[in-house]
């Protein structure tokens, strides 16, 4: 009688042993998930813009020292480091909108004009950074 309980449990709870680690039907992996929420780190960055707009070693150095400045400002504002107060949507909108016009201008300076029109074409194809308001619940 032992023994036929034991392998009743047995086989109950081998499903849950077999499925232990798979998301559920329709999600990616957790792994994949904060992948895509990874920025890619400052050289890759320089190395796709270096392929992207044929850039001369003066302006690699200088995209460089754009880019690691725009990560430290990112840093800089991290809310969780000041007194844990989160910003409201609309100041975090306007803050990332002021930071794309400061990398903008910046890039601007540096890029020849054909480079630039190059930059301002792939920037029109690019999602806008606007959050999209939450959806509501059907009751």
């Amino acid at each position: 009688m032992r023994k036929i309980i034991l392998l009743f449990f047995v086989l109950i709870s081998l499903p849950n042993w077999a499925q232990e680690g798979r998301p559920p039907r329709g999600e990616k992996p957790k792994e994949d998930r904060v992948k895509l929420r990874e920025k890619p780190p400052v050289e890759e960055q320089v190395k796709r813009l270096t392929l992207e707009l044929n850039l001369n070693e003066l302006q690699q150095l200088q995209v460089r020292e754009i880019l690691l400045d725009q990560e430290k400002r990112v840093v800089d504002y991290n809310p969780e480091e000041n007194d844990g107060e989160k910003p409201s949507r609309e100041e975090m909108e306007t803050r990332m909108e002021m930071e794309r016009n400061f990398l903008d201008q910046k890039m601007k300076k540096i890029l020849t004009p054909a480079q630039s029109t190059i930059w301002t074409e792939k920037k029109a194809n690019e999602p806008k950074g606007k959050l999209k308001e939450p959806k509501e619940f059907k009751k």
